[in-house]
């Protein structure tokens, strides 16, 4: 049988271990201490999470300094009593956790936004990232050009 959104049955691959009941998510968040943490809650056969899933997996393996987990929320009863908790209405769900505690939740499959959430949380949490971060100056206040910046001629001035 083959599944859209990653293997099946699931196995961990990269960066990315796979979460079989509650017991095995806590046990996660707990091993993770100060790092990152970021859940994909997917469906087997969700178009969507099929989409998103190889961004997931290449960032689990660019990533060694957040833990990535996912959770098969259709897998088996206790998945789906985790998903139930969890409160999961669609997928893909993905949910970030620093030292136990839900920062940020994200609903959809857009790689972009994905990735986006995903820089901006380990950049607060992670104090290396942070430092990286401040060094650089944020894109709104970077040298784009733009139509002020040649200079005036006469022909183009308001008379």
């Amino acid at each position: 049988m083959t599944v859209r959104c990653g293997p099946y049955p699931p196995v961990d691959e990269g960066n990315i271990h796979h979460v079989y009941s509650e017991q095995d998510f806590n046990r996660a968040i707990e091993a993770a201490g100060d790092k990152l943490v970021v859940v994909d809650i997917c469906r087997r056969y969700c178009g969507p999470c099929t989409f998103i899933y190889p961004t997931f997996r290449q960032l689990s393996e660019e990533m060694p300094n957040v833990t990535f987990l996912r959770l098969l929320g259709d897998y088996n009863e206790d998945t789906k009593v985790l998903s139930s908790k969890l409160k999961i209405g669609a997928t893909p769900n993905f949910q970030f956790y620093h030292k136990k505690n839900k920062i940020f939740s994200f609903l959809g499959a857009n790689p972009t936004k994905f990735k986006t959430h995903l820089d901006r949380l380990t950049a607060k949490v992670d104090p290396e990232m942070r430092k990286a971060e401040e060094n650089q100056l944020p894109l709104r206040f970077a040298q784009v050009p733009s139509q002020f910046d040649a200079k005036p001629n006469a022909d183009s001035m308001c008379a």
